[in-house]
């Protein structure tokens, strides 16, 4: 199956950070893709000082209470009660040193990632907390084929909602 192309690049939130990683680490790759769809993606996850502090202060509580961080976050992903109930529920991704690992691994991708010219679509929630809709703009520099859908009443997970 991955030998096949061309392929459909697919990342929502960190899944997408990590298909940025891989691109930016090889550039080549980008050719055995057709297209990339990105759902609530950021360039760059600690651009204010107040958002770097939010993922320092969980990268500090989460091996003392890692339920509590991740209930936080899980409700941080929707405006919708019921569906954050439910997604507060589902079990754990994985071991806390994982869940650390991913957050120390933020990064900033701006500089480093090279001039796309895949077909991009880029889907946002307007009501998201964790990576604010405004981070949509910043892919136009980087995209020179992007388009984006802003869903204005949505939050992280607008697939979802």
């Amino acid at each position: 199956f991955l030998r096949a192309s061309p392929l459909v690049g697919f990342g929502w939130s960190w899944g997408a950070c990590r298909l940025l990683a891989a691109l930016a680490a090889a550039p080549a790759l980008a050719a055995r893709f057709s297209h990339l769809v990105l759902v609530s993606p950021t360039l760059h996850f600690a651009d204010t000082p107040a958002r770097g502090e939010t993922v320092a202060s969980m990268l500090r509580a989460l091996p003392r209470h890692p339920e509590a961080v991740l209930a936080a976050f899980r409700r941080r992903l929707t405006r919708r009660t019921e569906l954050a109930d439910k997604l507060c529920r589902l079990p754990p991704p994985g071991p806390v040193a994982g869940m650390t690992a991913d957050l120390e691994g933020l990064r900033d991708f701006r500089a480093v990632l090279p001039p796309l010219y895949l077909p991009t679509l880029l889907v946002h929630g307007g009501q998201d907390e964790i990576i604010p809709p405004e981070h949509a703009a910043g892919f136009s520099a980087a995209f020179r084929n992007l388009e984006v859908h802003l869903f204005a009443d949505a939050g992280h997970v607008p697939f979802l909602e």
